[in-house]
C-alpha cells in the first residue's frame, strides 16, 4: 500500500477506468468538480478520451498495468463507472494507492457471475440454480428445466447472454464464449417474472438512496436492457424486502461507501437478485436518477472514490423534474445502415415532456442488430405525470422514431 498522504486543498487526481459513452458522465462530473482526470481504455478512439486531462490506451482488466499507471500519475483515487469487468481492477489499484474502494475479494465476488451464484448459495439467499460449466465436457442432457440463461462468467452490458432451451445451448455457446476470455460460462435456471433495477448510494453502512425501476429487456433469446421506467411497479413490501437483501449483501462483503447497481427479478416468492455491483449503472440510469430525485450520482461517485480530505463539496440535490421518468436505449432490430424518421424526431423534440434525444452515430452509419449494450445507437429521456402516461409516451417515442436499418 502507498504511504502517500494527500494534502487537503490541492487538486485531486482521479483515474477513470473506461472512457466510452457510459463513462462520460463520470468524466464530466470529475472535471466539473475541479479534479485532474486521467482516463484509460483499450480503445483509443473512445469519445470520453477528449474529456480527460491525460488519456492512456490500456486494457481496464490489466490490473498490474493500471496500478503502474496510477503510481506514475500519482493519482488519489480510482473509479470504474458503468463496467463490471473493471471493478476488480479498481479494487486492486485502490489497495495499491491506499484510496477508498471495494476490497478485491468483494469486487471479484460481485462481478463474477459464477462466484456470485456460489456466494448466494453458501448464504442461503434466493438465487437461480446455477452451474459453472466447462465447454469441453458440458452435457446439456442433464438439464431438466424448459429454459435456462447462458452467460459468460465475467462480462457486462448483457454481452453473450441468452435465454435458451437445453438443446439450444450448443448453438449459442460459441457466441457466449466469444465474450469469455477464460472460456468460463454459467448455465442457470431462468426465473420468469418482472425485471427491475435499483440504482443507489451505499453510505455509512446504509442505503442512502435507492431508485427502483422497471427494467425493459429485449425479447428472448436476448436479455439486453432496452430502457428503464420509474417508479417501478413493485409494492412497498416487495421494495422493502429487495432493499434489505441488497444491504445484507453489501454489508456482509464489507463494501465501503459507494454507488451500487442491482438487477433483480420478481420471483414467485419475492425478489431475487441477479446482479449487484459497487459501481454506477449504465444505460443512462444516472440521467434518470437526476430527473427523478435531483441527485447527481456521477458527482457523488467520483467524490466517494477520493480520500475524505480531498473530497470536493457538491451542490445539494436539485428539484426533481418529473414524478415519472423513463429512459429508452435505442437500437436497430436488424443490421445495416441506421435509419429513423427525422420528421418524427423533430416532432418529438417539440414535446415539453421529452427531456432529450441523443444519437451515438449519424443516420446512415453502419449498425449491428441490437443484441447487447455495445449495439446501442442512442437514447431518449422523457417525463410524465404518472406511470400510466409514462408507458404511453414510451410507446409513442418508439412509434414516432421508427429506428431501423437499411440494407448495406
Amino acid at each position: 500500500m502507498s504511504d502517500r498522504s494527500p494534502e487537503a486543498g490541492r487538486c485531486p487526481r482521479l483515474l477513470v477506468l473506461g472512457a466510452g459513452s457510459y463513462q462520460i458522465p463520470a468524466l464530466q462530473a470529475a472535471r466539473n468538480l475541479g479534479m485532474h482526470v486521467i482516463a484509460l481504455d483499450r480503445n483509443d478512439k473512445v469519445p470520453g478520451a477528449a474529456l480527460a486531462d491525460a488519456f492512456h490506451s490500456i486494457d481496464t482488466t490489466d490490473r498490474e498495468a493500471v496500478a503502474r499507471l496510477a503510481l506514475a500519475e500519482n493519482v488519489d483515487g480510482v473509479i470504474a463507472p458503468c463496467t463490471d469487468v473493471a471493478v476488480p481492477t479498481q479494487a486492486y489499484v485502490a489497495g495499491v494507492i491506499g484510496s477508498p474502494g471495494p476490497g478485491v475479494e468483494a469486487a471479484e465476488t460481485l462481478t463474477d457471475k459464477a462466484r456470485f451464484r456460489a456466494y448466494q448459495a453458501r448464504r442461503g439467499l434466493p438465487h437461480p440454480r446455477a452451474v459453472e460449466a466447462d465447454p469441453d465436457c458440458f452435457d446439456a442432457a442433464s438439464l431438466t428445466e424448459r429454459a435456462y440463461v447462458l452467460k459468460p462468467a465475467r462480462s457486462s452490458g448483457s454481452k453473450g447472454i441468452f435465454v435458451v432451451a437445453p438443446d439450444e445451448i450448443g448453438e449459442r455457446l460459441p457466441q457466449t464464449l466469444a465474450y469469455s476470455p477464460d472460456r468460463r460460462f454459467v448455465v442457470e435456471t431462468f426465473i420468469a417474472g418482472a425485471q427491475g433495477t435499483v440504482e443507489g448510494l451505499w453510505i455509512g453502512g446504509e442505503i442512502a438512496l435507492a431508485v427502483v425501476t422497471d427494467r425493459l429487456t429485449a425479447p428472448a433469446p436476448l436479455v439486453a436492457t432496452l430502457g428503464h421506467l420509474w417508479p417501478g411497479r413493485f409494492d412497498e413490501d416487495f421494495r422493502r424486502r429487495l432493499l434489505d437483501a441488497i444491504a445484507d449483501i453489501l454489508a456482509d462483503l464489507g463494501v465501503p461507501d459507494s454507488p451500487f447497481d442491482c438487477d433483480f427479478v420478481a420471483g414467485p416468492d419475492g425478489p431475487v437478485i441477479l446482479e449487484l455491483t459497487p459501481r454506477l449503472g449504465g444505460n443512462s440510469l444516472s440521467k434518470l436518477v437526476r430527473a427523478a430525485t435531483g441527485t447527481d450520482l456521477p458527482a457523488q461517485a467520483v467524490r466517494l472514490a477520493l480520500p475524505r480530505s480531498l473530497r470536493p463539496q457538491i451542490l445539494p440535490p436539485e428539484t426533481p423534474v418529473g414524478p415519472a421518468v423513463g429512459v429508452i436505449v435505442l437500437g436497430s432490430p436488424t443490421p445495416g445502415r441506421l435509419a429513423f424518421d427525422e420528421v418524427g424526431e423533430a416532432s418529438l423534440k417539440a414535446e415539453p415532456w421529452l427531456a432529450g434525444i441523443a444519437w451515438d452515430m449519424p443516420a446512415g452509419a453502419a449498425v449491428r442488430r441490437f443484441a447487447n449494450g455495445q449495439d446501442r445507437v442512442g437514447e431518449a429521456l422523457f417525463l410524465a405525470p404518472d406511470r400510466t402516461v409514462l408507458d404511453a409516451r414510451h410507446a409513442e417515442i418508439l412509434q414516432r422514431l421508427k429506428v431501423s436499418a437499411r440494407p448495406c
